[in-house]
């Protein structure tokens, strides 16, 4: 379920608050040392296409190697919602479940593809999950993370140094491949565990610890979809809400793959290139 994101048209839209935001955390970093409390896990929930299952099995495989129990959550098919891409009009996905979606023409992004409404969605559902459940901390894993021979003893390592009031711990990072991230000048808490992520330097959703509070602050935010990928929807908060904590363990714990022909989200249509990237009025 990889996203690619398109860090430079966003680049106009981010830069006065990011460069706001970095600005203070740097500051932050330099003069607050990060004080630590310790939680268990609760629950490992990972997100996988009912089709997927050859990447279910190898998820599968490398979960019990590790002895980690897990939740499997049914993603949902972005191919199975009937919607245009490009209008500003606002359009009901789902009534019952109250999906819509609405292309922003304010926002420097290509309209969503179905895969890429199928991940948000996705996503959106498994922090319900955590809502209804109330836990401290969930692991929330995309099917095609690929996890180290010590993954088990570095998240315990994790789960008993998270950040005070922390809302988001990112498990894979984008800083380490530069994408909207300064290179090797994302700041970092003092003992270097962790880097702090900004509006710009955010990270991808494939691997990520999430507690029920923050789930709440990131649902109030996800409706209607827009056309704005869900890491940068994530970073938007950096504007609205400047206690919001994400942090990128450091160094990364999760990679992935970036095959397209393993990607759920390619194989339904990532956004096409061909495409006029703004949004059109019905």
């Amino acid at each position: 379920m990889r996203k690619s994101v398109s860090y430079l048209g966003a680049f106009f839209f981010l830069f006065q608050g990011c460069l706001q935001t970095t600005t203070d955390r740097r500051a932050q970093m330099r003069t607050w040392p990060v004080t630590y409390t310790e939680e268990s896990l609760d629950e490992t929930i990972v997100i996988n296409l009912d089709r997927d299952k050859k990447k279910m099995r190898a998820m599968q495989d490398q979960l019990d190697g590790l002895a980690l129990p897990f939740t499997r959550f049914s993603a949902i098919y972005g191919m199975s919602f009937n919607y245009e891409r490009t209008s500003t009009a606002l359009q009901i996905l789902d009534a019952d479940k109250g999906y819509s979606y609405q292309c922003d023409p304010k926002l420097p992004f290509k309209p969503l593809s179905p895969g890429e409404v199928g991940n948000k969605l996705s996503h959106y559902e498994v922090s319900k999950m955590v809502i209804k459940s109330g836990h401290k901390v969930a692991l929330v894993l995309e099917d095609d993370s690929e996890l180290p021979p010590d993954f088990k003893n570095r998240l315990d390592d994790t789960l008993k140094h998270l950040p005070k009031n922390w809302d988001l711990i990112y498990l894979y990072c984008n800083a380490n491949y530069h994408w909207g991230c300064p290179k090797d000048r994302t700041p970092k808490t003092r003992d270097q565990r962790y880097s702090f992520l900004s509006a710009s330097c955010t990270a991808g959703n494939v691997a990520y610890l999430i507690n029920a509070e923050s789930a709440r602050k990131i649902n109030e935010k996800v409706m209607p979809l827009r056309n704005m990928p869900t890491d940068i929807l994530i970073g938007e908060y950096f504007f609205t809400d400047p206690k919001f904590q994400a942090y990128c363990i450091n160094p990364e714990l999760v990679k992935t793959s970036t095959d397209p022909e393993k990607s759920g989200i390619d194989q339904m249509g990532r956004r096409d290139k061909n495409q006029a990237s703004g949004c059109v009025a019905p």
